[in-house]
């Protein structure tokens, strides 16, 4: 178990190599992820989907956990920050916008390549690469605007939402301090509950966006206790430990639900948040039952991100927190697979649709698994190379000029 001092030298430092680990092997649960949504429904999906294996595949939690690390280390990089907000703006966005930038490149000459009709009936398939890419497009994505993100590629919005909350996150971590510790937590809660009815703020800011705020504070807010939660784990007995990592693990495989295929493949469902907006002249008035019904629909969905929310906490602190788990973590392969995290996530979704598109017709989508796999890896290591390290070096270097 670690010492309080360790933790505190940990936290000024912040460095926890464990949690690099964690970040890599939540990048390839969302590789496999977007593999599956690339198959046809099968038998196979249900069991990955309902069941502990989903671990290795729940892609949508793995973002949770993303944004959850990102509050977290942004939370330590902003309390030890000399540079005031400038550097760290300059910093911050040096290190996501360049990688960002090379690999949106990637996906625009690639899709200036592949880009033709496949006539397939998945829809996931058919959001990619199917309009010619424009400098307008391209210049959109680059401000980080959604309007062309899916286009380019499946994974970019997050990316996208990353880069803007990073800039707003001073602000963030100014009001959450203000509020007294024994109430952040819920207000930050009831925060994301009430989001199904800020309706009138879906014409102005995606729902999803804000959802993504709150992940983010708290990742704040898990920084901030930290050391009082690896207390409290430290009083458990050793065997409760670890049945307690046990119960987040598997609560952080099944809490946030697999989508259904068919209704990631078919034609797009609208969303139940959708019937929260202003009905237009042209459909008629929904009554307050059914309004509300829809509400606790989404009110539903959104209990089980929160669930995924703690249970992504749980498992940052006991993989901070357990010594076995700790060591399991920091061994070499799985610290490679973190350093490459960022270049893994920013590629997987252009390796995986020049693959579908060159073999499109020749091959069914199942054989291109293990190519898949090894050439993400592949392309994320060179790219690692050519571009991510230089980005960071570049981001220390942006930042010491306002020291």
């Amino acid at each position: 178990m670690k010492t309080g001092v360790a933790v505190q030298l940990e936290l000024s430092s912040h460095r926890f190599k464990e949690l690099d680990a964690l970040r890599g092997l939540a990048a390839w649960s969302v590789v496999l992820y977007h593999f599956l949504l690339v198959l046809p429904p099968s038998r196979f999906y249900t069991v990955v989907s309902s069941t502990p294996l989903h671990l290795f595949t729940n892609g949508p939690q793995a973002v949770i956990l993303f944004f959850l690390l990102s509050g977290f280390v942004l939370t330590g990089l902003w309390s030890r920050n000399t540079s005031g907000y400038t550097g760290y703006g300059v910093k911050r966005l040096t290190r996501l916008c360049l990688p960002f930038y090379a690999a949106l490149l990637i996906a625009a000459l690639l899709d200036l390549y592949f880009m033709h009709p496949l006539h397939v009936t998945n829809a996931w398939i058919n959001h990619t690469w199917t309009v010619r890419p424009t400098w307008h497009m391209a210049l959109s994505t680059a401000l980080a605007s959604d309007a062309w993100m899916q286009q380019f590629n499946t994974a970019f919005w997050s990316v996208g939402y990353e880069i803007r909350i990073s800039l707003l996150f001073p602000l963030m971590y100014w009001l959450i301090l203000r509020v007294r510790s024994t109430i952040a937590l819920p207000v930050v809660l009831l925060s994301q509950l009430a989001l199904p009815f800020a309706h009138p703020l879906n014409r102005h800011i995606d729902s999803n966006f804000l959802a993504a705020v709150v992940e983010f504070a708290l990742g704040i807010l898990l920084f901030r206790h930290l050391p009082t939660l690896l207390s409290l784990v430290d009083r458990i007995r050793p065997v409760h430990r670890q049945l307690l990592a046990l119960v987040f693990v598997l609560l952080y495989a099944v809490a946030v639900p697999a989508p259904e295929l068919k209704n990631v493949q078919g034609t797009e469902s609208q969303d139940a948040a959708a019937a929260m907006t202003a009905p237009s002249p042209t459909h008629p008035r929904l009554s307050f039952r059914i309004k509300l019904r829809r509400a606790l629909l989404v009110e539903r969905r959104i209990f089980r991100v929160q669930c995924g929310m703690l249970a992504a906490v749980g498992v940052i602190v006991i993989a901070i927190a357990l010594p076995s788990l700790r060591s399991v973590l920091q061994h070499a392969p799985l610290l490679r697979v973190g350093a490459l995290s960022y270049s893994t996530y920013l590629l997987h979704g252009s390796v995986l649709f020049a693959l579908i598109r060159a073999f499109y017709g020749r091959l069914p989508f199942a054989y291109l698994v293990v190519p898949y796999l090894v050439l993400v890896y592949l392309a994320s290591e060179i790219f690692h190379k050519l571009v991510d390290q230089p980005a960071i070096f570049l981001s220390r270097r942006a930042e010491a000029l306002f020291k």
